[in-house]
């Protein structure tokens, strides 16, 4: 199983829409599998009042972050969580589309680069996720 490094508890309301087990039978295989590490945070960005700003006009939240920076040298993943009634529906969208194009992406990477980037993003509007180009 890919190693959590953190994992912030959650406030009433908030929800992970997926966990480690989860992230780790999804990219089984991938060449930076042992180099992976996931976190857990609270927010999609330091500031809560920017956050809690995006929640209460219904805009875009990032749930899953993938990267690798040579400065460095590790490769991460990051889950925040989203409104807890958003959970079952992110779940769902994390396994069937957005875990299997990162699989994608990852095994089309060499083991090193400089920078690998990839982002999802929770529309609070639609409830759609969408992987950000």
């Amino acid at each position: 199983m890919i190693k959590t490094t953190t994992k912030e508890k959650l406030p009433q309301g908030k929800s992970y829409p997926v966990g480690a087990e989860v992230i780790s039978d999804h990219l089984q295989g991938v060449p930076q599998y042992a180099l992976l590490t996931i976190t857990f945070w609270v927010q999609d960005q330091y500031f809560s009042s920017d956050y809690n700003k995006k929640i209460k006009e219904k805009g875009k939240i990032k749930v899953l972050e993938a990267e690798y920076s040579s400065v460095f040298d590790e490769w991460k993943i990051r889950i925040n969580s989203v409104p807890s009634e958003f959970k079952s529906n992110v779940n769902e969208q994390l396994t069937s589309q957005v875990l299997p194009e990162l699989k994608r992406r990852l095994d089309g990477q060499k083991q090193r680069k400089d920078f690998f980037s990839f982002k999802a993003e929770l529309s609070l509007a639609s409830g759609e996720v969408e992987i950000c180009r």
